[in-house]
């Protein structure tokens, strides 16, 4: 099975990455199935997962092959969401908010100037940073990443456990969530 990186928006910025170089990697790798984590309900406002995820799903060589594994990524985003309105009165945690944004914005900004091409996309660095993103997160607002990131990760796993991916599988996900599924994957 392969793990392959979805980033959204960031793939009209990526000529050599771009939505018809995905589909004809994934063609390339002959895949049994597609499986997709991505909700295609869920516009995330930094991702915009829908339209890409159309370009994807109703291409006539693999729409047949699509199987889709994702969680609820609505219910976890207003989760989260709802906990940053409650708390935001403190100003420790205005500022640790501000600092993840920052972090966030950096690390995104960064990336779009490293990848190149599918090996840039999914590599180590891409995942050691979003792997380095969370544990911060995690330092900061433990209870907000166990109840939404974590939540939502391990739902996702659960479902694309539940479809028995084989070796000819390929499963498309979030580019932020591709270093937790190559773990789960390989310790399970």
């Amino acid at each position: 099975m392969k793990i392959v990186s979805f980033i959204g928006e960031s793939h009209n910025k990526v000529s050599d990455y771009s939505i018809h170089k995905l589909l004809e990697l994934i063609k390339g790798m002959k895949p049994a199935r597609v499986i997709i984590t991505m909700d295609p309900n869920a516009v995330q406002t930094s991702g915009g997962y829908s339209e890409k995820l159309n370009d994807i799903t109703k291409d006539s060589n693999i729409s047949g092959l699509i199987t889709f594994a994702n969680a609820d990524e609505t219910k976890y985003y207003r989760k989260r969401a709802e906990f940053f309105e409650k708390y935001a009165t403190s100003a420790e945690t205005v500022v640790k908010k501000n600092i993840l944004e920052m972090i966030e914005t950096t690390i995104h900004s960064y990336l779009e100037g490293y990848w190149k091409d599918y090996e840039t996309v999914n590599s180590e660095v891409t995942d050691e940073l979003f792997r380095a993103k969370h544990k911060l997160i995690s330092s900061m607002f433990w209870e907000v990443e166990r109840e939404t990131w974590n939540a939502l990760l391990e739902e996702m796993a659960g479902n694309i456990e539940s479809l028995s991916p084989g070796a000819d599988d390929v499963i498309l996900v979030d580019v932020e969530k591709r270093y937790w599924l190559l773990e789960r994957m390989e310790n399970n």
